[in-house]
């Protein structure tokens, strides 16, 4: 068939062109990589901020021997002192009749942060032992 045509046909035919792909969106890849960094960031203080991360990193701390007992126990009253204000704010929505292991758990907390205080306020503090038993006591309030 193109053996019959003359140049003049061919050019016609050649004229005609295919229609054009519809124009995609551009991706602005400046955006999308800044919106990763953002992302990768948040989850990145979300994990180091979590008060279970910031106990062991607590513990860790101290059992090397890099913070004293009342640096420690400064920084881990610190640290349930912002975990039990949440948890008081989580009652308050949750109105109901106090019971007896509510009771228990608040002379429990009572009874601990008590010995907490003895250790950041006391002249002498409190002995190894005691301050690791605090750290780990303090698993139980977080």
């Amino acid at each position: 068939m193109l053996s019959k045509m003359n140049n003049s046909e061919l050019v016609q035919i050649a004229d005609i062109l295919p229609p054009t792909a519809p124009a995609s969106p551009s991706v602005d890849f400046s955006l999308v990589f800044f919106l990763l960094i953002a992302v990768v960031t948040v989850v990145g203080l979300w994990y180091r901020r979590s008060s279970k991360q910031q106990l062991k990193r607590l513990c860790k701390q101290y059992q090397q021997r890099r913070i004293n007992n009342r640096r420690c126990a400064f920084q881990l009253s610190d640290l349930l002192r912002k975990k039990r204000l949440l948890r008081q704010d989580r009652q308050y929505q949750e109105p109901g009749a106090t019971t007896l292991s509510a009771q228990q758990k608040n002379q429990s907390w009572q009874e601990y942060s008590a010995t907490l205080q003895v250790a950041c306020y006391s002249r002498r503090g409190l002995d190894d032992d005691a301050m690791s038993q605090l750290l780990r006591e303090s698993a139980r309030w977080l």
